[in-house]
């Protein structure tokens, strides 16, 4: 008997994979890696492009805060290279202070100045070290060339070669990478496609050597904002994964991001059970679900009570694992119930 016809009976545990670094997103997790409790293979590079104010800072941060959290990632060096220099969070608010503690950032790491001085320093540490290291973002970085441009040449495309050099460095790079379990986060800038009409509308600088040598890329954009009592309090984020070389599937998942508490793990999990019909639920109305019916160890009632319901009887890892099942269920359904051509 198949998975799918007891889908109402199984309920299989999940168990943390010490090959993968958590997201902090449980949704994001299972997007990536198919496990709730794990999401970034170990010795891979991301490139994480978005909007502004979709979140892209916000993901990478996540992720350092959840390997100040396991055993396994005591070894972990952070850095976070700020080139634009426009780090506004309050990290020890939303992150906590392992964190704080651990992260070099700020007073504490000088941003890089040029894409060599960059790269340099991620193989000096390659040497010696693992680490999480973060680029937020790569726009913001010039090559040594582009740098030494005369006041009268500023503004002018004359050096196109940002691409070529990025090539020749991720090819000196990617393979030490994953040799020491790295990960490496490459934080991007979405730019329109200026009166395109087919093909993609957005894109990104450096499109082709990121594509080449990256294992994952998410696409990040702003699908709704929040409002509470008339006020706007956090966003709907839309994470398109277009890239996944480990599990060759690329998924999108909802997130809703609060300025005062972060990504709402324990929500992303509601609303997705709601959106697959698993939990019903009242209408969404300005970002908002209404009231809802669930099944098991949960309680009915709006989004609110139900999260408040969970963190107070600390159901969240069964939230997880009950999630994870769910996940499995609906890729079951897209497998093809075909003749295997080879064996």
């Amino acid at each position: 008997m198949s998975r799918k016809s007891l889908s109402h009976l199984w309920q299989p545990t999940f168990e943390r994979d010490s090959r993968c670094i958590p997201s902090g997103s449980t949704m994001l997790n299972l997007a990536l890696s198919e496990n709730p409790f794990g999401g970034w293979f170990r010795g891979k590079i991301v490139n994480i492009i978005g909007d502004t104010h979709a979140g892209k800072t916000m993901l990478l941060w996540l992720t350092l805060a959840e390997t100040t959290s396991l055993e396994y990632f005591d070894k972990y060096k952070l850095y976070y290279d700020d080139i634009e220099e426009a780090l506004e969070f309050d990290i020890g608010h939303l992150f906590g202070s392992k964190v704080v503690k651990r992260a070099f950032y700020g007073n504490r790491f000088e941003s890089s100045g040029t894409i060599e001085e960059m790269f340099g320093r991620v193989r000096k540490k390659l040497k010696k070290e693992t680490f999480i290291y973060g680029v937020d973002t790569l726009d913001a970085l010039e090559s040594k060339r582009e740098v030494k441009r005369t006041d009268d040449q500023l503004g002018q495309q004359a050096f196109p070669d940002k691409p070529r050099i990025l090539s020749d460095l991720f090819k000196n790079t990617k393979k030490r990478i994953r040799k020491s379990d790295s990960l490496f986060f490459i934080v991007s800038q979405a730019k329109s496609n200026i009166g395109v009409m087919f093909g993609p509308k957005q894109r990104r600088a450096c499109e082709t050597p990121l594509n080449f040598y990256s294992t994952y890329v998410l696409w990040l954009a702003v699908r709704t904002q929040i409002i509470r009592r008339g006020k706007q309090v956090g966003s709907i984020v839309r994470i398109r994964i277009t890239k996944n070389k480990v599990t060759g599937k690329q998924r999108f998942i909802e997130l809703p991001i609060y300025y005062e508490l972060g990504i709402d793990d324990i929500g992303s999990m509601i609303r997705w059970l709601v959106s697959e019909k698993f939990w019903k639920a009242e209408k969404e109305t300005k970002g908002q679900i209404g009231k809802i019916k669930t099944q098991g160890d949960f309680i009915d009632g709006s989004e609110h009570k139900l999260i408040r319901y969970i963190e107070k009887n600390n159901l969240e890892d069964k939230l997880r694992n009950l999630v994870g099942a769910r996940w499995l269920e609906v890729e079951e359904s897209l497998e093809w119930d075909r003749k295997r051509r080879y064996k």
